[in-house]
């Protein structure tokens, strides 16, 4: 179980002065789930993930991992950015492969292979960076992300730069990734369709300073539909408590 207890999170403003970003940031995770982080822009959620990742270290508080803390960077928690960040100068097959560089040679090209194999980029490891579409780099940072196994993680508004049909296509190709893997999934995002698409609990978010104000529970079955008039009410309800 991922825990996060009275995670505070501080900067320094304009003048030296201490700026709160978050403030007394209570959450337990549990194993498998599917949480989503919803709220307005400053309220602390990419801020709260690289705590989460290791990234980033809280003023206060605590993040813990089945009871151990989480003090810096792990390979078992994963993390994907808006920006697939892939280095421009290596082919799709090295990017995946600077994740997995502590590996014998052959594990690191098993896994490779089969990270590859799970986004449906079997044909394009030696593809560069500027011969993908959006969806395609996109499709890479995951399986840079998953060649480690890791058992969280970790996505900051994954899909905000992409069409709707890609990224449709991208939601529906996690949740089977998901399905196989059932690691821990903790998404960030602005879309109110995709949380409720995607998660099994969201979490609502407020700046000023960056607190968590509410849970919402979503107990649909999946695969879910979309333009169901279920998944649309749990829109409606979810936009009242933003």
């Amino acid at each position: 179980m991922l825990e996060v207890q009275g995670v505070e999170r501080q900067f320094s403003g304009r003048g030296g002065d201490p700026v709160t970003a978050l403030a007394g940031i209570d959450l337990g995770i549990a194993e498998h789930e599917i949480v989503a982080l919803i709220g307005a822009s400053g309220c602390g959620k990419s801020t709260l993930l690289r705590i989460l990742s290791g990234l980033d270290k809280p003023t206060g508080g605590a993040v813990s991992l089945d009871g151990r803390s989480i003090t810096g960077p792990t390979p078992e928690i994963g993390m994907i950015f808006q920006d697939p960040r892939l280095m421009p100068w290596l082919s799709v097959r090295e990017n995946i492969r600077v994740a997995v560089l502590h590996l014998d040679k052959p594990e690191q090209e098993r896994r490779i292979t089969q990270a590859l194999d799970r986004v449906g980029l079997q044909h394009a490891g030696g593809l560069w960076p500027r011969e993908l579409s959006g969806g395609m780099a996109q499709r890479v940072a995951i399986a840079r992300a998953l060649v480690r196994r890791p058992t969280i993680l970790l996505m900051d508004e994954p899909f905000s730069a992409l069409d709707a049909f890609t990224t449709a296509s991208l939601q529906d190709h996690m949740l089977e990734i998901w399905d196989e893997e059932r690691f821990t999934l903790v998404l960030v995002t602005h879309d109110l369709e995709e949380a409720v698409f995607l998660a099994d609990r969201i979490v609502v978010m407020k700046p000023g300073p960056g607190r968590v104000t509410s849970e919402m529970r979503v107990d649909l079955p999946r695969p879910r539909d979309r333009n169901s008039e279920t998944v649309l009410q749990l829109k409606r309800r979810l936009a009242e408590r933003l």
